[in-house]
């Protein structure tokens, strides 16, 4: 077999969930001669680890895979839940015989064969140059740096997503997630802590707790998400720890009491509230009415000072009339909320809502998402500039060439420390001494 090492595009698109799937799929190949470029390079084999939350989600995928049969001459996988879908739901594969649709633990079995093909056969590499870096966003697009020798079990990151949590025994009306993640199942707290003691040691300084079901954690047995967090903490690591999107029926007493406590734990929370209205949470099925969450809200911010929460809103669900989504605009204008990821209805096959049809015009959706928005961009502009004056403990994720060092402070907040030229390691102290739009600015030094 050649030492030349075999290159291979990532692109990850969807949740946190995802790309941590990602992160292991790296981890399963570290032992072999491979080579990580990024997504637009091309590469001997192509990687699409795609999302079918939504129609608009699933057709990023669908994009990503066209861009990687045009890119390079090698073969492409497709995985993620969009495989699934196309596997378990009989849908019929749109992608030409270059295209392998592969879900699941047989992903790395079938890249391990492959790359093992190409490395016997092929002496030649293609994509060297174009190598993504660790300092790329864990946002979006996942692509891991590499070298001319098998890499490390893990890209070096400075906050690390860690799986805890996959699959939802949840069946909101709308949601596919159940079909293609499965039931709830808990990763055994021993790895987990082996994981989290894995990237300290690897230089990480802020690890994201992440599932699908964050908050199911341990459901089941004789411990909970307040007890993994406790061992976690017990560790001593200096680390801090951030909760990815949880459901508000998690947001119990005990937890909230522990994030509140908890230095080492980030004051944010992200959580799917869907609607605002009676009528549409019951047709969404979801477990709770607007009273409900606006008590988990109320009760959330008594317990942790400086909490910033982000919510899910989905606009034009069938449910949802006009005078249903003023109910909605009105409610989110009531609630201390600092930013919102707002989604336009997307029914998917295989869902309940599915035979509700899709009744609301795409204009109409499109125009209910905007008003949302743009109360979003008001709220996290005020929470930025609220920050002014005051110290912020960050971590950094990236330089940006001539301006400075971008970084994430506790609560969620972009910071640029202006002038600086290179991250520094650690939970490091800051004082904002000014805002501009979303970001706060503090100084270099």
């Amino acid at each position: 077999m050649t030492d030349t090492p075999v290159s291979i595009s990532l692109k990850t698109t969807g949740c946190r969930v995802n790309q941590a799937d990602s992160e292991a799929i790296v981890e399963g190949l570290a032992d072999l001669p491979v080579h990580w470029v990024a997504p637009s390079a091309p590469a001997h084999i192509s990687v699409v680890n795609a999302c079918t939350v939504t129609g608009p989600a699933e057709r990023d995928g669908r994009n990503s895979v066209y861009r990687a049969l045009r890119s390079g001459k090698g073969p492409v996988f497709l995985t993620g839940c969009m495989a699934v879908r196309l596997s378990s739901q009989d849908v019929a594969d749109p992608f030409e015989q270059r295209v392998r649709v592969v879900s699941g633990d047989a992903l790395v079995k079938a890249l391990r064969e492959a790359v093992l093909e190409i490395a016997r056969d092929d002496g030649s590499t293609i994509g060297g140059p174009d190598v993504a870096g660790p300092g790329e966003p864990l946002e979006g697009t996942s692509a891991c740096s590499g070298t001319h020798k098998p890499v490390s079990s893990r890209p070096i990151r400075s906050r690390p997503i860690v799986k805890v949590q996959d699959g939802c025994d949840g069946r909101c009306s709308y949601c596919i997630v159940p079909l293609v993640r499965g039931p709830s199942r808990s990763v055994p707290p021993d790895r987990i802590a082996d994981e989290v003691g894995e990237h300290a040691a690897k230089g990480a300084w802020e690890v994201v707790l992440a599932g699908v079901d964050l908050a199911s954690w341990g459901r089941g047995g004789d411990q909970r998400l307040p007890d993994l967090l406790n061992r976690l903490l017990g560790m001593k690591t200096g680390v801090r720890f951030r909760l990815s999107s949880i459901e508000p029926e998690g947001l119990d007493e005990r937890l909230l009491g522990l994030i509140g406590e908890s230095s080492d734990i980030c004051p944010h929370l992200h959580v799917p509230m869907q609607s605002g209205s009676d009528r549409v949470l019951t047709a969404m099925e979801r477990p709770y009415g607007a009273r409900d969450f606006e008590r988990m809200v109320d009760r959330a911010h008594a317990m942790i000072d400086g909490l910033s929460m982000g919510l899910d809103v989905i606009c034009g669900f069938p449910a949802e009339d006009d005078r249903e989504f003023e109910r909605t605009h009105a409610f989110l204008r009531s609630l201390p909320f600092t930013y919102l990821h707002v989604f336009p209805y997307s029914p998917r096959p295989g869902t309940r809502a599915f035979e509700s049809g899709d009744p609301v015009p795409h204009h109409v959706k499109r125009q209910r998402c905007s008003i949302l928005r743009e109360l979003s961009n008001k709220r996290r502009t005020a929470r930025v500039a609220s920050r002014v004056g005051t110290r912020a403990e960050v971590v950094d994720i990236r330089t940006r060439d001539g301006v400075g060092v971008e970084s994430i402070a506790e609560d969620y907040t972009k910071v640029l420390r202006r002038g600086a030229d290179s991250l520094i390691a650690g939970r490091i102290l800051v004082d904002i001494t000014g805002a501009e739009g979303q970001t706060a600015i503090a100084n270099g030094d």
